[in-house]
């Protein structure tokens, strides 16, 4: 049986697997899945009441009302496809970040001259005795542009939360923040992960641990970062999405997010590749991590 056109190509192929979707129908069986449907904006409340007239409980519509999450039965995932309005049942792909292990080894840079600096709080997963380039360094081999014009563009950060308010790069500066993990209220890391990324990307000048550091878009007198994972470094893609739809509305231009999960097809599919295009036709550019799979550490898939 081939698959809808409008049931995610990635989705169909696990359904066809499941038995769900065969020749004739498959019963209904199968496991609860959590699903993320794209639908057309102007018919969002009308699907989501037939999604309650099937017995569902869907959540409230988000990114401008083209998205609704649901967990249904696999079997109902044909009906669903069928609802007047529904543009894509895509599957609410697990997200997560790379996995650091306590063996995880800063390579050698060779080229590039190192500065020596204390060595990290016992907690770090790095070892004693390895060495960081400076941030001024970094900066000079990205070849950033001024100050001036990083600090007049607004970079919001997605992953574990933001800093706490006591941390040296955001002392002084207006943390705008939201947490979208359900229960996880607070948008402040737990984990240690969006702290580094929101530092490295629009944290101040300042004194640390590490010696002198300096985020790459220097932050200005604002902050904005988004707790779209849990505190152990995983979420769904509607938690993001929905955290994308936010940081949008508070006027960034830049999104940064170093996460990943299993692509759901092309980019014609896979609902983050929807997101960002939309995003990308109003001005607003998302850079996301790539290549952090790769079979060996420092390589990229």
């Amino acid at each position: 049986m081939a698959c809808p056109p409008n049931i995610n190509p990635w989705l169909c192929e696990k359904l066809k697997q499941m038995g769900v979707i065969k020749d004739p129908p498959g019963s209904p069986s199968g496991p609860t899945l959590s699903l993320l449907i794209q639908v057309e904006p102007k018919a969002a409340n009308d699907v989501i009441a037939t999604l309650r007239r099937m017995g569902l409980s869907p959540s409230q519509p988000f990114f401008f009302n083209q998205f609704i999450e649901v967990s249904a039965p696999a079997a109902l995932v044909p009906a669903i496809a069928q609802i007047p309005g529904v543009v894509k049942v895509n599957y609410n792909m697990p997200v997560r970040i790379p996995s650091v292990s306590a063996s995880y080894v800063i390579p050698p840079f060779p080229v590039l001259p190192q500065s020596p600096i204390n060595p990290p709080p016992s907690i770090s997963p790095l070892v004693a005795n390895d060495k960081f380039i400076p941030t001024s360094l970094a900066r000079q081999v990205m070849g950033l542009p001024e100050d001036n014009v990083l600090r007049n563009t607004l970079v919001a950060v997605l992953d574990t939360g933001g800093p706490w308010p006591w941390h040296p790069q955001v002392q002084g500066l207006t943390e705008v923040a939201m947490s979208f993990v359900p229960f996880e209220p607070s948008p402040l890391d737990g984990h240690g992960h969006g702290s580094w990324c929101t530092t490295a990307a629009i944290g101040k000048e300042a004194n640390t641990t590490y010696g002198p550091v300096k985020g790459a878009s220097t932050a200005g007198s604002k902050v904005i970062f988004a707790k779209v994972l849990s505190n152990l470094g995983m979420g769904n893609t509607s938690w993001i999405i929905q955290g994308m739809e936010w940081a949008y509305i508070q006027g960034a231009k830049v999104i940064s997010m170093s996460l990943g999960g299993e692509p759901q097809g092309g980019v014609d599919d896979d609902p983050f590749c929807q997101v960002i295009n939309a995003l990308y036709k109003v001005g607003v550019y998302v850079v996301v991590a790539s290549g952090d799979s790769g079979p060996d550490l420092w390589t990229t898939c």
